[in-house]
């Protein structure tokens, strides 16, 4: 509508889950004390800059809302010309940060422990900490820039095949965080962009 246009331009998105009670059966539904006295899902939402929702999705309330960021902004069939997504500490992973590089765009969460996360970066830490006084420090793992050389290729295909919608985010990053045995191009996906563009 002409009128979201007064507010921005649609570049912005951010996404996040809210949990429901739910009554009878359903597929979906999932026993989770800390928030149902019985069985409840999520629903993953997201919005752009100019207040207007593109994207919800039911999800299993167990599920990692990370897993789902991707899918909507990459698979949702309005004219948002949309650059970066904003998400909760929910919607982060590894992966998820080396993914959203490889399509093109930037995620930027809000990270509740940021001291807690593996961050990464190229240079010797004393350079890194004299750029980046604050977030140097941080930067505590040397990024493996051979690992990523040898995983090119397969980086590309991966990217290609979620912004092209051959395969949603999801089905791309499930298996390799919730597998105990990362594959060298799962392992080589997050190394790329947990270095810090701060």
């Amino acid at each position: 509508m002409p009128m979201t246009q007064a507010f921005r331009g649609g570049t912005l998105s951010s996404s996040d889950g809210q949990r429901f009670p739910v009554k009878g059966k359903s597929t979906t539904a999932r026993a989770m004390k800390k928030y149902f006295a019985g069985h409840g899902l999520s629903t993953y939402t997201h919005v752009s800059d100019q207040h207007t929702t593109f994207g919800t999705k039911v999800i299993v309330v167990t599920r990692r809302e990370a897993h789902y960021v991707l899918d909507e902004i990459m698979g949702n069939k309005t004219d948002l010309p949309i650059a970066e997504h904003a998400t909760d500490t929910h919607g982060v992973t590894l992966v998820n940060f080396a993914l959203f590089d490889l399509v093109g765009m930037q995620l930027s969460p809000r990270i509740r422990d940021p001291g807690k996360i593996t961050l990464y970066r190229m240079d010797p830490q004393r350079d890194v900490n004299s750029q980046w006084p604050v977030a140097g420090p941080l930067l505590t793992q040397k990024i493996n820039m051979s690992l990523i050389e040898e995983n090119w290729d397969d980086l590309l295909g991966l990217a290609g095949s979620i912004k092209f919608g051959h395969a949603p985010g999801r089905s791309t990053q499930c298996a390799p965080s919730e597998s105990p045995r990362n594959t060298s191009t799962s392992t080589s996906a997050p190394a790329r962009t947990w270095t810090a563009k701060a």
